[in-house]
């Protein structure tokens, strides 16, 4: 069982505008569900804490990516707004902190509504009172912790917590740096200096126009030749941290994660999910007034040696006809209807 609560949620509800804080808010919780979804159940949503179940052992990993997500989602919203409202102006102050423990619950239902009940859920949610020196956390009690790797426990500091129900051991680690790491990510830009490869493209329109029909999801899983696709809004309604949900097949999903939007000059998408890691950066630049060079830069993120090799492969396949594609399309769209007589 794992706990998601949103650290400074009650001083941001009473110090700001409660429109701007409610829809704030249900982004968030959003984003953190959606990925804690990848691994877990989601059992029901309490306030500002999401209340999730899994089968799994090691479920730190997951942890860690909602913290990511939530993170990658604040910085994206700060820069999509020029809001200057309380609420507005307070989401940098919003972090996440978890609750890990692992035993045995039951459910039940009241009036259409399912919930945990049992000894080991009590105790999940007694430790969101902790004494833990820090406001973003996991904090996993040590039947969560025994499951885990030697080099992954090993980053926990023991910590134990008097309660009503009695001794719980534990231990927390700080996420601070996985703070810092949220913010690396959206950060990334690939040039040609530092790609696995780079592909040029010319494409038979201005840059706006192609930049929108780029990324038009039907556009989109078309180039990507995923059989479906799903369009994740992105912060504020733009496209900033936006995500496209390709998916292959039973079980397989490939993510398209927007963590740079500068339209009608730059995209930079983050593919990450079941299959190599990857940057790529799209680069639009005008060719007189109604034509666009488009250079695509990718830089494989998460193997090496013949793995790397293997990775920029399929890669290089994929977008080669992808932007075969884009092209083909761009040009059917603008291809004048014949008028009939």
């Amino acid at each position: 069982m794992a706990i998601a609560d949103i650290s400074g949620y009650t001083t941001f509800v009473a110090d700001t505008e409660i429109e701007h804080s409610r829809e704030i808010l249900a982004e968030l919780l959003e984003v953190t569900s959606r990925e804690l979804e990848r691994h877990l159940r989601l059992s029901r949503i309490q306030g500002d804490a999401l209340i999730c179940v899994g089968e799994e052992d090691e479920v730190i990993p997951c942890l860690e990516d909602a913290f990511l997500s939530f993170h990658r989602r604040v910085r994206a919203m700060v820069a999509a707004t020029t809001c200057t409202c309380n609420a507005c102006r307070s989401v940098p102050n919003l972090t996440l902190k978890f609750v890990a423990q692992h035993g045995t619950y039951s459910t039940v239902t009241v009036r259409g509504t399912v919930d945990l009940v049992g000894a080991d859920v009590n105790i999940a949610f007694r430790l969101l009172k902790n004494h833990v020196p820090s406001h973003e956390y996991i904090l996993a009690t040590n039947s969560v912790l025994e499951r885990l790797p030697a080099l992954a426990r090993e980053r926990f500091v023991p910590i134990s917590e008097d309660y009503d129900l009695g001794h719980v051991e534990a231990g927390y680690r700080d996420l601070h740096e996985l703070r810092e790491r949220a913010y690396q990510q959206l950060t990334q830009r690939v040039t040609p200096s530092d790609a696995d490869f780079t592909l040029t493209a010319t494409i038979d329109a201005p840059p706006a126009d192609a930049y929108a029909e780029l990324v038009r999801p039907s556009t989109m899983q078309r180039v990507a030749g995923a059989p479906n696709i799903t369009l994740k809004g992105g912060a504020r309604g733009t496209l900033a941290n936006a995500a496209y949900h390709c998916e292959h097949g039973p079980d397989r999903t490939t993510i398209f994660e927007v963590i740079r939007d500068d339209p009608p000059r730059e995209l930079t998408l983050w593919m990450y999910g079941d299959g190599p890691e990857a940057y790529g950066t799209y680069v639009f630049e005008p060719v007189g007034s109604d034509r666009t060079r488009l250079r695509l830069s990718l830089r494989v993120a998460n193997a090496t040696g013949i793995k790397r090799l293997v990775a920029t492969t399929i890669f290089r396949f994929y977008f080669m006809r992808g932007l075969r594609r884009l092209r083909a399309i761009v040009r059917a769209s603008r291809a004048p209807v014949a008028k009939t007589a």
